[in-house]
């Protein structure tokens, strides 16, 4: 399993996604970028790996995950979090609505695009 963030890509077909990933991965999902923003690939391999309940939401991608040769079950949710302040907080409210029953594991990742001081910024934007 593979996550590709940020691919700034508005459409991915099974040969690029073949390409990007080493051609060792024969599944794919992707949340296309507007514009030059975003983006969200994820691919795996289905000799291993099975991704069912895929849903694209507006900031992130959610599946269920069951790893073949050990039977471990969880949920993914890929994000690529707003870099604009009014958007934050419905982001957020999306991550709350994305977390699973308390009994099932969830493994969060992606941009959250988030900082805990101003001064921890690079730039002025």
């Amino acid at each position: 399993l593979a996550c590709f963030q940020e691919t700034k890509l508005a459409a991915v077909d099974g040969p690029l996604a073949a390409f990007l990933s080493g051609y060792r991965h024969n599944c794919f999902t992707h949340k296309p970028a507007h514009g030059t923003r975003g983006g969200t690939l994820l691919v795996w391999n289905d000799n291993y790996i099975d991704l069912r309940d895929i849903v694209i939401m507006h900031f992130s991608v959610m599946a269920t995950v069951s790893i073949k040769d050990c039977g471990t079950n969880f949920c993914l949710t890929v994000v690529y979090g707003p870099t604009r302040d009014n958007r934050k907080q419905a982001f957020l409210q999306e991550l709350r609505n994305s977390k699973p029953v308390d009994d099932v594991g969830w493994l969060l990742l992606g941009d959250f695009n988030l900082i805990y001081q101003a001064r921890d910024k690079n730039n002025r934007n």
